[in-house]
């Protein structure tokens, strides 16, 4: 009996590493998205900024620390190239205040208890890791520009 030549097995191809995109991230899509809830000069800024502020601190908390800075500059570049140029204004007019009210929240919440009060805003932990938000501080910079 004639023996069956042996199929060649197949050179495995690489799988392409697949893009993070923001829409796989809606916690931090929704963390993002206040920041533009609002425009300058509208009523309520100080409140919308602190539900902003709020948002980014807690996300960043609860997910900042498991994900590279490099994966994070990704995510907020796909969120950022989604605004349109009256959202993408809005987002930087509000930003140097969000980030503020950010670095305030995790040095000193306390210092800001009726700003959160006002705005029914409860964040949920006691402290927050100025490290955590710094990386979503940075990925913001490196994926814009700014």
């Amino acid at each position: 009996p004639s023996a069956a030549t042996p199929t060649p097995e197949p050179e495995p191809t690489a799988s392409p590493t697949p893009v993070p995109v923001i829409g796989d991230y809606p916690e931090l899509s929704a963390a993002l998205d206040a920041c533009v809830a609002y425009g300058q000069g509208e009523a309520g800024v100080s409140l919308k900024t602190t539900i902003a502020a709020a948002g980014l601190v807690e996300w960043s908390e609860s997910y900042a620390a498991d994900m590279s800075g490099d994966t994070l500059a990704v995510l907020v570049a796909d969120w950022v190239s989604g605004l349109d140029s009256a959202n993408y204004e809005k987002f930087w007019d509000n930003w140097g205040e969000i980030d503020t009210l950010c670095r305030q929240l995790i040095q000193d919440p306390a210092s800001q208890k009726e700003l959160l009060e006002s705005a029914g805003v409860t964040l949920s932990k006691t402290s927050y890791s100025l490290d955590n938000y710094t990386k979503l501080y940075n990925a913001v910079n490196r994926s814009t520009g700014k």
